[in-house]
C-alpha cells in the first residue's frame, strides 16, 4: 500500500523486512519473550548471543532464562554487573568485574559453555565486546554438568518469570546455539573500531541444532519468530509491532536518544524515548547535533505542562532547570514563545496541545533552526529552502557543540522523542510516514529534503578514524635491562609520558624536540636532566628504555604517548622563534624557545591550524614551576593559571595574553617569564571526536556529573579550578581496562596509582561516580583535558 510518503507508510501494518532492527523492552510493560522446547538439547555446551543497549538503568534485569524448582539466569544485576547463574548460584556463579552502565550504545554480550572441559575456568565464559570478562565471582560447575538450559522447561527472554524484574532496554540478534561452545567471533566483527553483528547470512549459516534460534526481529508482524531455520518461534508477551524498531548495533545504526546519565528530576521510559516529570526536570540527547549538516527531529506531548524544548550549548549546566538565554535556543510547548525570542524578526510560534507532534529543523552550515507543530512551520518556515528560519545565530551565540535538551518546572509534564528510529510515538500508534531507515529516518512526517536524523551513519567522517594512531597507552613491566624495547605504541611517539604504578616515583616526560635523554619531573620544579638510564630512544612502534629503576625497574608501569611531527622545524608565526614539533591533526605541539631580552608580553608560533585551547609551559635551563592555562578557566581572559605541579586552583595574576592565542600563536605575558630564559610549551585545541578540552561543573553526588566528549575517552586528566586544592587525576582505558574506572595517578604526585571509584568512561563521555571534592565538588568549575579510545561514530558500549 502506498501513502503520501511512499510504500513504507504502513511498514509497521505490513511486516515489512529491514535488516538491521531491533525489539523494544519497556520494563512498566511486563514485556518479555517466552519459549519451552519440545526436547531437550545438549545440556552440557551451548552459546547464547545478543547486542544489548540498555533503556532506564533499573536492577536485575533478565537477559535469557529458566524456570523449575531452580533456574538458570543471565542477568544484568543490579549493580550493573552481568551475572551468570545456575540453580540459583548453587551450581555456579559467575559475575563480572566489570559494570555495563553505558545506555548510548550497544554492547555485545556472549555467554559460552562446555562443562565437558578439564578445567574449570573453560567450562563458562563471558564475552563483552569481543573481550574475555574477568570475574570479581568464579564459582564454576563440575565436569559434565548437565544445565538447566536446553532442558524441556520454560525458558524466557526479558523476565525472572517467578518475580517479575523486567528488561529494560533494546536486543537484537538473539542467538542461542545448540551443542557448540562459540567465541564472539562467530558472531561479529569489527567495522574500524567498532564491534558490530555479521551479517544475516552469516549467522544463519551456523549449525544451530536441535533446540537453537535467532531472533533478529526483522518482521515486526512476527516478533518472535525463529529464522535459523528451526522453527523454535518464541511467544510474545506484552510486546506489539511498534516495539520493532530501527536502532540497532549495525554499523551505523545507533541512534540518539535521550541519556538517562545526564539527566535530573525526569523518569525516563520506552527505551529513553519517553521523559515525564511532576516537578523541576531536565534531560540531554545522548548524541550531540553535529557542527555540520542538516538535522531533524520530532516531539510528541502526552502532558504539555510548562516544559521547554531546544538545543543547548554542551558545556552549559542548567540552576534550577532554567535556561539562560545566552545558551539555549528552543520553543515553549504550550505557548507560542520562541525562547528567547526569534532573533530574526517578529517570528510567533505555534502552541502544543496533548497529543500534538512538534518538529525541529536544524541547518547547521548555516546557523539556522525552524520548529514547527502538527506538519506547519511556525511563522511559515520553510526549512528545505531555508527561508524564515526562527534563529540563525547556531554557529555564534554560544559554544559548540549543541545537544537536544528537554526542561520542564512547576507541573506534571510528559514527552516523547523521536530521533528516527520510530515514528509510531509510543502511545500514538498510527505512522503516518517513514523512510523505513535510510539517512532521513523514520519520522512521522515526513523530514525536509536533505534533512538527516541523528544515528551515527549520519554523522560526518572523523578526520581520526583510528586514535591510537595519534595517542597510545601501554603498560609494560620493567625488567632492569638497558634496551628494553616497548615496541607496543603503535607509533614513533613525539611526547612520552611515563610513571611508576605500584610505587613511588616522579613522572617522566620526554619529547623530541628536547631530545630523547632529556626527561622532566611534572611533580617538581627541577630544570630537565640529560640521562642515558631513562628513555634513549624514539622508535618506529614505541621506545627504548634504560635500566633506572623511576622507569624500568622490578616494578609495573603506564606510558602515555602522543603523536606529534615526528621531525622538528623552526617556526617564526610568533615574536620568539620556536623550534616545533606539530601535528595539525591532532590539535597537538611540542615546542621550545628563548625568553625576550626583556620583561614584554610576546607571542610564540605553535604550528597548528586552530587557535589554542590549553598551553602547558616549562622553563627547562633552571628551577621553574609548570603553568597551565586552559580555556575555560574562570579567568581564562585575564591570563589566570594553575600549576601542573601543585594542587592549588586558579592563581591571580596575569601569566598568559589570551588575546594573542590565535590560529598561529601562543601568547604570553611577562610575569613569569626570566630574561632569555629557555622555555617548553605543549599546545592543545579540541579536535572533532578526537580530543576534548573541556569544563563540567560539579554537584557533589555519588550520582554524578555526565561530561559529553563525543568520544569514548582513552585518557582524561581533570583539575579543579575553584573551591578547595586538589591534585590533578588522571585516567585511562588500559590500567583498570574496564568501568568503575578507579586506577588514578597524579600529575602533581609521586604516590603509586589510587583505587577509589571515581568515573565511568561512556561510548561519548564520562561519568563521574564519587561525590568527592576533588573530582566533583558541588559548584566548583573542573578543567579537563580528554583524549579518544574510539570516535563516537564508531564505538561501542563500555
Amino acid at each position: 500500500m502506498s501513502g503520501p510518503f511512499g510504500s513504507s507508510q504502513f511498514m509497521y501494518a505490513t511486516g515489512a523486512l529491514a535488516e538491521g532492527q531491533s525489539l523494544r523492552f519497556e520494563d512498566g510493560d511486563s514485556p518479555y519473550l517466552s519459549w519451552t522446547p519440545a526436547s531437550a538439547g545438549n545440556r552440557k555446551t551451548y552459546t547464547w548471543s545478543s547486542w544489548v543497549k540498555r533503556g532506564n538503568l533499573t536492577s536485575y534485569m533478565r537477559l535469557f532464562q529458566t524456570t523449575s524448582t531452580y533456574s538458570d539466569s543471565l542477568i544484568l544485576y543490579n549493580d550493573d554487573t552481568i551475572v551468570f547463574w545456575g540453580s540459583d548460584a548453587s551450581t555456579w556463579n559467575l559475575q563480572t568485574n566489570a559494570v555495563f552502565r553505558d545506555p548510548s550504545a550497544w554492547y555485545h554480550i556472549v555467554v559460552s559453555v562446555d562443562t565437558t572441559q578439564a578445567t574449570a575456568s573453560d567450562r563458562m565464559k563471558i564475552y563483552v565486546n569481543n573481550e574475555l570478562q574477568t570475574l570479581s565471582t568464579a564459582t564454576y560447575p563440575s565436569q559434565n554438568t548437565d544445565c538447566l538450559i536446553n532442558n524441556t522447561q520454560a525458558h524466557y527472554i526479558g523476565t525472572n518469570s517467578a518475580t517479575g524484574q523486567y528488561l529494560d532496554g533494546y536486543l537484537a540478534n538473539v542467538t542461542f546455539i545448540d551443542g557448540q561452545a562459540l567465541t564472539p567471533a562467530s558472531f561479529g566483527e569489527y567495522d574500524d573500531t567498532l564491534w558490530k553483528p555479521k551479517s544475516d547470512a552469516d549467522i544463519t549459516s551456523l549449525t544451530f541444532a536441535t533446540n537453537g534460534f535467532y531472533l533478529n526481529f526483522e518482521d515486526s508482524s512476527a516478533i518472535g519468530d525463529d529464522t535459523s531455520g528451526n522453527a523454535n518461534d518464541w511467544t510474545v508477551n506484552n510486546l506489539v509491532a511498534t516495539d520493532v524498531v530501527l536502532d540497532s548495533p549495525v554499523s551505523g545504526g545507533n541512534f540518539a536518544t535521550l541519556n538517562p546519565l545526564d539527566f535530573g528530576g525526569t523518569t525516563l521510559k520506552e527505551g529513553n524515548l519517553e521523559t515525564s516529570s511532576s516537578a523541576n526536570g531536565d534531560v540531554f540527547s545522548s548524541q550531540q547535533v553535529p557542527n555540520t549538516g542538516k538535522w531533524y527531529f520530532e516531539f510528541r506531548t502526552s502532558d504539555v505542562g510548562s516544559g521547554y524544548v531546544g538545543v543547548m550549548e554542551d558545556s552549559y549546566k542548567k540552576t534550577n532547570y532554567s535556561w539562560g538565554t545566552a545558551n539555549v535556543r528552543g520553543k515553549t510547548l504550550a505557548t507560542t514563545t520562541h525562547y528567547p525570542p526569534s532573533t530574526d524578526g517578529s517570528r510567533t510560534g505555534i502552541a502544543m496541545v496533548d497529543g500534538d507532534i512538534g518538529m525541529c529543523a536544524i541547518d547547521m552550515d548555516n546557523g539556522k533552526i525552524w520548529w514547527g507543530v502538527n506538519g506547519t512551520w511556525a511563522s511559515s518556515g520553510d526549512p528545505a529552502a531555508g527561508t524564515n528560519q526562527i534563529y540563525s545565530d547556531l554557529l555564534t551565540y554560544g559554544q559548540l557543540p549543541l545537544r537536544v535538551h528537554y526542561g520542564h518546572s512547576s507541573t506534571t509534564a510528559s514527552l516523547n522523542f523521536n530521533f528516527g528510529q520510530d515514528s509510531s510515538f509510543a502511545g500514538n500508534e498510527t505512522p503516518q510516514g517513514n523512510t523505513d531507515g535510510n539517512g532521513a529516518g523514520d519520522f512521522y512526517y515526513a523530514p525536509p529534503s536533505a534533512f538527516l536524523c541523528l544515528k551515527t551513519s549520519n554523522l560526518p567522517t572523523p578526520t581520526i578514524t583510528a586514535p591510537d594512531e595519534y595517542f597510545n597507552t601501554v603498560l609494560y613491566a620493567g625488567n632492569n635491562t638497558t634496551g628494553h624495547a616497548i615496541t607496543a605504541v603503535g607509533h614513533q611517539p613525539d611526547w612520552t609520558w611515563i610513571k611508576l604504578r605500584n610505587g613511588a616515583s616522579g613522572h617522566r616526560l620526554v619529547d623530541a624536540v628536547r631530545g630523547v635523554t632529556k626527561y622532566l619531573d611534572s611533580t617538581g620544579t627541577s630544570a630537565e636532566t640529560t640521562n642515558t638510564d631513562r628513555v634513549t630512544s624514539f622508535d618506529s612502534d614505541g621506545f627504548t628504555l634504560g635500566n633506572s629503576a623511576t622507569v624500568n625497574g622490578s616494578f609495573n608501569y603506564v606510558a602515555w604517548n602522543w603523536l606529534a611531527g615526528n621531525g622538528t622545524s623552526s617556526n617564526t608565526d610568533g615574536d620568539q622563534t620556536t623550534t616545533i614539533s606539530a601535528n595539525p591533526t591532532a590539535g597537538f605541539s611540542v615546542g621550545t624557545f628563548t625568553a625576550p631580552s626583556s620583561y614584554i608580553n610576546f607571542t610564540t608560533g605553535h604550528g597548528l591550524s586552530a587557535a589554542p585551547e590549553m598551553v602547558i609551559k616549562k622553563r627547562i635551563d633552571s628551577t621553574s614551576d609548570w603553568w597551565v592555562w586552559h580555556k575555560d578557566l574562570p579567568n581564562a581572559a585575564t591570563g589566570r593559571a594553575l600549576k601542573l605541579n601543585l594542587s592549588s586552583v586558579e592563581i591571580q595574576g596575569a601569566y598568559f595574553d589570551q588575546s594573542n592565542m590565535t590560529t598561529t600563536t601562543v601568547g604570553y605575558t611577562a610575569g613569569v617569564f626570566i630574561v632569555n630564559g629557555t622555555y617548553l610549551q605543549y599546545v592543545f585545541h579540541s579536535v572533532e571526536s578526537y580530543s576534548k578540552c573541556g569544563v563540567y561543573t560539579g554537584n557533589g553526588s555519588s550520582n554524578g556529573v555526565y561530561v559529553h566528549c563525543g568520544f569514548r575517552p582513552a585518557w582524561v586528566m581533570v583539575k579543579a579550578a575553584t573551591g578547595s586544592v586538589q591534585h590533578w587525576w588522571m585516567f585511562d582505558n588500559k590500567r583498570e581496562g574496564y568501568n568503575v574506572d578507579n586506577d588514578q595517578l597524579y600529575a602533581n604526585l609521586t604516590s603509586a596509582e589510587g583505587t577509589s571509584d571515581i568515573l565511568d568512561f561512556t561510548s561519548n563521555g564520562f561519568k563521574l561516580r564519587n561525590s568527592t571534592a576533588a573530582t566533583n565538588g558541588s559548584g566548583q568549575t573542573f578543567i579537563f583535558l580528554a583524549f579518544a579510545e574510539a570516535p563516537f561514530k564508531s564505538a561501542n558500549a563500555r
